[in-house]
């Protein structure tokens, strides 16, 4: 349900825009409905919506949102983090909830700064004392597992989603004929950017330029460094794709860098690309683009 809302928006979002050559669109939404059961025997449905991400890790955000069982239909307002698993409360007091939101736990009057790095996750939300229930779960293959508590009880929870983040962007190559291809299926992180740095044949060759941040813990190995490559797409008339190719510019963990550009003409450029991923000694890749064709070639 959710990919065919994002497809009717990216439709609708075309219709107004000049379908004279290929780009790149990108959807983002930050809240999510997930279904899911309690102890096997109470079926409920969540709602969860980003507020904010952490300034030290990308990988970590607060939440906020709600749940009701669904033969009571009556909702019960939540909020917590999602970086390592995903941890929630519920509270008596709206204070918890709203502080919460903004990395901090409120309690009698007191304000303590939540370190909200990846590795402190856990440990933050177990500090939250005065809430009613408590939700502690982890992602696991297509389900996100674990555990309800209120009081004593502990029973064990289950969401259904294929997938585990709340807040996702996605990213469509729009074709000069009004037809989108989903750039998801060729494996980019969702915080990538993407854009079209040259198409040809009525948009059936494509060049992508793609960066992103390496690391999204910011303070971490790489935090400051960013990756880079570029994609060539071949579709057929049908603008079914045919072939990819994906060459790597810049990556910070694997140690690959940019060596030499060598401009051929106006419009081609060769790249000497340096490879130390496992070894002391550079390999080298070599790859040639031509922006009029829209072709790019590895050798």
């Amino acid at each position: 349900m959710r990919n065919k809302l994002l497809i009717g928006l990216i439709l609708f979002i075309g219709l107004q825009a000049n379908a004279q050559k290929s780009e790149v669109l990108s959807v983002t939404t930050k809240d999510r409905i997930f279904e899911g059961i309690i102890d096997d025997n109470y079926p409920i449905t969540m709602y969860l919506k980003v507020v904010k991400r952490s300034v030290n890790s990308g990988y970590v955000q607060s939440v906020a949102g709600w749940y009701f069982y669904n033969k009571v239909g009556t909702s019960i307002p939540l909020a917590g983090l999602i970086g390592p698993g995903v941890h929630l409360v519920v509270s008596e007091d709206p204070e918890v909830l709203k502080g919460i939101q903004n990395f901090e736990y409120v309690a009698n009057g007191d304000t303590m700064l939540l370190d909200n790095r990846v590795s402190s996750v856990v440990d933050n939300m177990a500090l939250i004392k005065n809430m009613m229930e408590r939700f502690t779960m982890d992602y696991d293959g297509d389900k996100i597992l674990g555990t309800w508590q209120s009081n004593d009880k502990n029973l064990k929870i289950e969401l259904f989603a294929d997938e585990y983040r709340v807040a996702d962007t996605r990213n469509y190559l729009r074709h000069p004929n009004g037809e989108y291809f989903d750039l998801s299926y060729l494996g980019f992180p969702d915080w990538a950017s993407i854009e079209v740095e040259a198409s040809a044949n009525n948009g059936r060759n494509v060049i992508l330029d793609c960066y992103f941040q390496a690391n999204l813990n910011y303070m971490g190995r790489c935090g400051a460094a960013e990756n880079k490559g570029k994609v060539g797409l071949i579709f057929n008339e049908k603008y079914e794709l045919v072939k990819s190719s994906f060459v790597i510019f810049e990556d910070c963990y694997r140690d690959i860098y940019t060596f030499n550009e060598e401009q051929i003409s106006e419009t081609v450029t060769k790249y000497e690309i340096e490879h130390f991923e496992n070894s002391d000694d550079p390999q080298y890749v070599y790859c040639t683009v031509d922006l009029e064709k829209a072709t790019l070639r590895k050798e």
